[in-house]
């Protein structure tokens, strides 16, 4: 079943966000790539702090990493038949439901992007992460997924 859904001033502003966010994240690393140490966190612990030190060349790495997840997340946003959506999708509720779990994965793939790019400036500065930053991550994430399968369940059932 072929499903084109539309592409509203929501998804607009959310991908040109992402658009953003990534290039940024680019140009901060090509800009200030002789600034950053040669060492480098290369994993930080649950309160944020860094465990682990590699080279300032693992940075590219996570790059190439945010810059996978973006054209990955974007290609998949196309393709809503291929989608593993948590109901039943008829072609009474599909209008209904699909927008929903698109809405979800561009808020997703935002919220990934900014986390990646905030890892790009924290670990080239070799700077603690937070203690706020896995909480945050996890209730953005898990946030946005629960209420937004919420929704979708409703919308499934018409309501």
């Amino acid at each position: 079943m072929r499903i084109k859904l539309p592409f509203t001033l929501f998804h607009k502003i959310i991908e040109g966000l992402c658009f953003l966010v990534f290039l940024g994240s680019l140009i901060y690393l090509a800009v200030n790539w002789r600034f950053i140490p040669d060492s480098v966190p290369t994993h930080f612990n649950a309160a944020g702090a860094a465990d682990a030190w590699g080279g300032k060349n693992s940075l590219i790495i996570l790059i190439a990493v945010d810059a996978m997840l973006y054209v990955v997340m974007t290609v998949a946003s196309l393709f809503p038949a291929a989608w593993n959506v948590p109901v039943r999708i008829t072609p009474e509720n599909s209008l209904r439901v699909l927008p929903l779990i698109k809405d979800m994965l561009s808020l997703t793939k935002l919220y990934i992007l900014v986390m990646f790019g905030y890892l790009i400036v924290a670990a080239s500065r070799a700077m603690p992460l937070g203690t706020w930053f896995l909480p945050l991550v996890l209730v953005l994430l898990l946030g946005t997924n629960v209420v937004y399968i919420i929704l979708a369940r409703r919308a499934a059932k018409g309501l």
